[in-house]
Parts: C-alpha cells; structure tokens; sequence
C-alpha cells in the first residue's frame, strides 16, 4: 500500500524501472517512469529515465514531433529544478 505521504516511489519500482531499462524495454520503461513522476514529481532517477528515452527518440507512448519536444523541454526544467532543490 502506498502512503499519500511517501516521498519516494516503493523499491519494487524502482528495480522494474532498472530492469525494463537494462533489457531495453522501453515502452514498460516510459510507462513505469511516467507513473512515477506523476505520483512523485520530484523523484529524479524515473526523470531522468523519461528524458533518456526521449532523446534516444524510444518514445512510443507520445509519439513523435511536437509531443516529445514538449516532453524534453519539461524534462530539462523538472532536471534543473531537481538540482537547484539538493544544493
């Protein structure tokens, strides 16, 4: 069970996100690590998943052109405001 009040994502999903990454599942990958950023908007790893899947151009759930351009630039903001809040 998930707690509204966890600040972090549970380490099963974690070790699912590794695991689709490391075998090149992507599609599970981008799915996992959306539904992650949105439960924990600040949880950085499944961000930085999202903008590595984007840049490699795997991006299947959104398509390409304008969606995904979106999707890096909201990626490279949520990277900076990620590294600003730890400093």
């Amino acid at each position: 069970l998930e707690s509204k009040n966890q600040k972090h994502p549970p380490q099963s999903q974690i070790n699912s996100l590794k695991k689709y990454c490391a075998n090149a599942d992507y599609v599970k990958a981008e799915i996992l690590a959306l539904s992650i950023t949105q439960k924990f908007p600040n949880h950085e790893f499944s961000w930085t998943v999202l903008g590595l899947i984007f840049e490699a151009g795997a991006s299947l759930t959104f398509g390409t052109g304008l969606e995904i351009l979106k999707l890096k630039i909201l990626y490279k903001v949520m990277s900076f405001y990620i590294t600003i809040i730890r400093v």
